[in-house]
C-alpha cells in the first residue's frame, strides 16, 4: 500500500498547500483502535483517513500532530522507513507555507467536505470551520499557524477554538462527517474501498487479470508484481477488486468486491473473501472474512470466521476463532462508548481488535466486542477486555494481567519470524499504554498473578 501513497501524492503535488492533521479529546471514542496510533492513521477504505484528504487537495507537504509518545516511532515510519519526503511528524517549522490548512484527523473528507474546503483555500484571511462544536479545518496565516500549532501536540480541546475565535472568522457547517463511533468504519468500508480503488485506477497503471472473473473484468486491478492462481475466482458484481504489490493469492479462493488486499499479504488456499474484505500489508489470511479492516502485519491464516470487524497490528488470530456479528434476536447491538453503553442501531458489529493482541484456537468473541492492546484470549469472550489482559472466563479463571516484560518479548518473537526487529520507539508506546491503562485493569479487578492452564 505504502509505495501507492508516494505515486498518488506525487502525481498531484504541486498546490503550495501544507496539510496539518490532528487530534481532538474525542479519540477516547475510537478506543482500542488509537491506543498505538493517531486517529486519523485509521483505514476507511484503502487509505487512512490523512491521505485520502491530503491526495485529494493535493498537498504540497504534511505534518502529522499527535500524542507525545507516539511521534517517535511515526516519524521514523513514514521520514526514514518509508522515505516519506512530504510527511513530517510534530514539527511547527513546517507551517511557514503560504497556504496552510489545520484538519481534524476524525474528518472524513467526502465531496462535501472537499467542497467546503475548497472555499475555505479560496476564501481571503484566517478562517475556521466548526461542526457539531468540532473544529474541522482552519486556513491560516503561517505566523498564525504556529502559534496555534502548540495546542496541536496533545489532543486539542476547546481552547483552541476559544484562542482562534478571538481573531479569526468562524463559520458553522453541520453537514460534515467526522469518525465519532467504531461502528461507523464498518458502515462507510465498502463505499470508501470501491471510491479508493477506482481513483487508484484513474492515476495509476495495472496489469489486466486474465484469469475467472464475474463481471467486469476492468474491476479487477492487478500489481504486475502480484500472484494468483489460476483457480482463483474474482466476483466483481458487487464492486472491483485490487490486489497489490507482492500479494499472493492461493488456488480455490473466491473474492468478492470491493475487495482490497495489500501489499506482500498472502491468502491461503480455499479462503473465501466476501465483499469488505480490506487487508494490508504483510498479513496472511484464510477461513471465511467479510468487510474487515485488517490494518496490517497480522496472521489470520487458518479456518474460523471474521465478519464486520476491524483488526490492528500484530495479531495472531488461531486456529477455529469466530466472530460473531449478529445476535439471536437479529436486534440492534449495544456497545460502550467511554463508560455509556449506546444502543448502535445497528445489527451487524462484530470485534475491534487492538494491536498486538492474540487468540488461542477455537476462541468465540460475542458481537460488538472490544479488545484491548496485548490481551490474550482463551475460550469464549463476551465482555469487553481491557489491554494487557489474558482472558479465560471458560476456564474458571479471572482476568490475569500480562506483564509489560511479557508482552515486550512476545512481540519482539513475532517480529523475529517476519525477520523484523522490535525498535525501542514500539517498546516505548507498549510501555505508555501499559501505564495509561493501568486504571482500566483495576476497574476489571485484574489480577496480578500467574496465568496457567489445566
Amino acid at each position: 500500500m505504502y509505495p501507492i501513497y508516494c505515486e498518488l501524492i506525487e502525481k498531484n503535488r504541486g498546490s503550495g498547500i501544507c496539510i496539518a492533521f490532528f487530534e481532538d479529546i474525542e479519540l477516547y471514542r475510537l478506543y482500542p483502535l488509537v491506543y498505538a496510533r493517531p486517529t486519523y492513521e485509521i483505514r476507511i477504505g484503502v487509505f487512512p483517513l490523512w491521505f485520502r484528504a491530503a491526495a485529494k487537495l493535493g498537498a504540497e507537504y504534511v505534518v502529522l500532530f499527535m500524542r507525545d509518545y507516539l511521534a517517535p516511532y511515526f516519524d521514523w515510519f513514514y521520514r526514514i522507513y518509508l522515505n516519506f519526503n512530504f510527511v513530517s511528524v510534530n514539527d511547527v517549522s513546517k507551517l511557514d507555507y503560504p497556504t496552510t490548512l489545520l484538519i481534524n484527523g476524525r474528518l472524513v473528507v467526502d465531496n462535501k467536505a472537499l467542497e467546503v474546503i475548497r472555499k475555505v483555500i479560496a476564501s481571503t484571511g484566517n478562517i475556521v470551520v466548526v461542526s457539531r462544536g468540532y473544529i474541522a479545518v482552519a486556513k491560516l496565516h503561517p505566523s498564525l499557524a504556529i502559534t496555534a500549532a502548540e495546542f496541536l501536540k496533545a489532543p486539542i480541546s476547546p481552547e483552541l477554538l476559544d484562542f482562534l475565535s478571538q481573531t479569526v472568522e468562524v463559520l458553522e457547517e453541520e453537514e460534515l462527517t467526522f469518525l465519532n463511533n467504531l461502528w461507523e468504519i464498518l458502515l462507510w468500508n465498502e463505499r470508501y474501498l470501491a471510491e479508493d480503488i477506482e481513483l487508484l485506477k484513474r492515476e495509476l497503471e495495472w496489469c489486466r487479470f486474465e484469469g475467472k472473473v464475474k463481471g467486469n473484468r476492468e474491476k479487477v486491478l492487478l500489481h504486475p508484481r502480484a500472484q494468483v492462481d489460476e483457480d482463483v475466482v474474482i466476483d466483481v458484481r458487487r464492486g472491483p477488486v485490487l490486489i497489490d504489490e507482492g500479494a499472493e493469492v492461493n488456488a480455490f479462493t473466491y473474492i468478492e468486491g470491493p475487495t482490497y488486499i495489500g501489499r506482500f499479504s498472502k491468502v491461503g488456499a480455499n479462503t473465501n473473501l466476501e465483499h469488505g474484505t480490506n487487508i494490508g500489508p504483510y498479513s496472511y489470511v484464510g477461513g471465511e472474512l467479510k468487510n474487515v479492516v485488517v490494518q496490517g502485519f497480522t496472521n489470520k491464516k487458518h479456518h474460523g470466521y471474521l465478519g464486520d470487524s476491524y483488526v490492528c497490528e500484530w495479531v495472531n488470530i488461531g486456529a477455529g476463532t469466530v466472530v460473531s456479528n449478529l445476535k439471536n434476536t437479529y436486534g440492534a447491538i449495544k456497545m460502550y462508548v467511554g463508560k455509556v453503553r449506546v444502543d448502535t442501531g445497528v445489527n451487524k458489529i462484530g470485534a475491534f481488535i487492538g494491536d498486538w493482541v492474540k487468540t488461542a484456537v477455537n476462541v468465540t468473541i460475542y458481537c460488538g466486542r472490544k479488545i484491548g492492546p496485548a490481551a490474550h484470549l482463551y475460550g469464549s469472550v463476551y465482555e469487553d477486555v481491557p489491554p494487557f489482559t489474558i482472558y479465560a472466563r471458560d476456564y474458571g479463571k479471572p482476568l490475569i494481567e500480562l506483564s509489560l516484560d511479557e508482552a515486550i518479548e512476545i512481540q519482539r518473537r513475532m517480529k523475529a519470524s517476519r525477520g523484523m526487529l522490535l525498535t525501542d520507539h514500539e517498546v516505548n508506546i507498549m510501555k505508555r499504554i501499559y501505564e495509561e491503562t493501568a486504571s482500566e485493569r483495576i476497574s476489571k479487578d485484574v489480577a496480578k498473578t500467574k496465568f496457567t492452564l489445566p
